[in-house]
């Protein structure tokens, strides 16, 4: 009799046993380590951490002491919160004052005179003029028509409307830090898309890593700096959060 004929079929379920109990255990390990490497490689090592997209702000100052003649989009409004800036717009314009002091009128450039003993109004010559440096929104108003402020004081902040790079962190105790010059894939967070980066700085020094870029907050964390430029045709809002991955 063949060894065909005098063999004993084994049934599906003991297949199932045996294949159970001698090889899933191994295919089980290996499927395990493999999913502790790809957490390492998203979730601990520096390929995929958390930025930022930088929010340029300025603050417009007075140029000169005087009377605030106008804080105007269009030379007859008044900006409102929010509204937009185009570089090169005029913010706002200050009109020098006169101040008549015992029947005499002299410049008060230095605004000494006690208001009590002195009389101040608008002058007739032509005021001095600040100009949006670039183009965003106005997120902050700090004086209005027929104010009187001194020179350096603070009249509008305006936010740029598009940031040109991505701030972030990389962990100190990471040893494999990128290097300028480097490619990296942006995605917002909430986002499908991506968007091509490329390292523009790499900090020298170790500091707080912002609670917004840790994946958790329950404990404070340092890292190393770093600057990502982004393309001019990207669409992301300033200070939005951003998911870097390092090639």
């Amino acid at each position: 009799m063949s060894d065909a004929l005098g063999r004993i079929p084994i049934s599906p379920a003991n297949r199932w046993c045996i294949f159970r109990y001698d090889y899933l255990p191994g295919i089980a390990f290996f499927l395990l380590l493999a999913a502790c490497g790809w957490m390492w490689r998203n979730q601990v090592s520096p390929t995929h951490v958390l930025g930022e997209v930088e929010t340029p702000t300025t603050t417009i100052n007075s140029p000169a002491d005087g009377f605030v003649r106008g804080v105007y989009p269009d030379g007859e409004g008044h900006f409102k919160l929010y509204d937009p800036v185009e570089i090169g717009d005029l913010v706002a314009k200050i009109e020098p004052f006169t101040t008549e002091v015992t029947g005499v009128t002299a410049l008060d450039s230095a605004m000494a005179a006690d208001p009590d003993e002195s009389t101040t109004e608008p002058s007739s010559e032509s005021g001095t003029e600040a100009y949006s440096p670039f183009r965003g929104t106005v997120v902050r108003i700090h004086c209005w028509p027929g104010q009187r402020v001194r020179a350096g004081d603070p009249m509008v902040t305006i936010s740029a409307s598009q940031g040109q790079f991505v701030v972030s962190h990389i962990p100190e105790i990471q040893t494999d830090m990128p290097s300028r010059g480097d490619a990296v894939t942006l995605r917002a967070v909430g986002s499908r898309s991506m968007i091509d980066g490329v390292v523009d700085e790499v900090g020298i020094m170790v500091t707080s890593i912002p609670d917004r870029q840790l994946a958790s907050t329950a404990m404070e964390a340092y890292g190393i700096p770093i600057r990502i430029r982004l393309p001019e045709d990207h669409s992301l809002r300033p200070g939005a959060l951003i998911e870097i991955r390092f090639h």
